[in-house]
């Protein structure tokens, strides 16, 4: 009998933890860094698939907007699911809840992707949530 109640318990937890895990109780903490001023506000855009990222806000899994102090902000995105992510973020200088651009394309406000990588992909940006996690982004230079 007390065998069958370990396995019973031990089955109860196991699929708790794995609930818990797959209905999102993961916190991710994005900390951005290499600002140039502290006006405007920082809009933060979390991705879990290839789809819109990382110029289409509307795709993204969730958005976050801060303010920011000292050239610098931090974002939390609590209750995630288990999975896959990649971010984007732009500094809205103006405001006006878009990435400005110049006349040949540029960007003209700060940006930065999650892994700081080379190109703009999901899959160089993607990186895995499965507990609480910190990244931390540099503006692209």
């Amino acid at each position: 009998m007390k065998i069958i109640t370990k396995i019973l318990l031990g089955l109860f937890l196991f699929c708790s933890v794995t609930a818990n895990a797959e209905t999102g109780t993961n916190k991710l903490t994005v900390k951005l860094s290499g600002l140039n001023s502290n006006d405007g506000q920082v809009v933060v855009l979390l991705y879990n698939s290839k789809k819109g990222f990382p110029m289409m806000p509307i795709k993204a899994f969730k958005t976050e907007t801060t303010s920011v102090q000292d050239k610098a902000a931090t974002v939390n995105f609590e209750n995630l699911p288990t999975g896959e992510y990649a971010v984007f973020f732009y500094h809205d200088l103006d405001k006006n809840g878009k990435l400005n651009h110049n006349m040949v394309g540029k960007a003209k406000e700060d940006y930065g992707i999650s892994n700081n990588p080379g190109g703009y992909g999901f899959d160089e940006a993607k990186f895995e949530v499965n507990s609480n996690k910190s990244i931390e982004i540099e503006v692209v230079k």
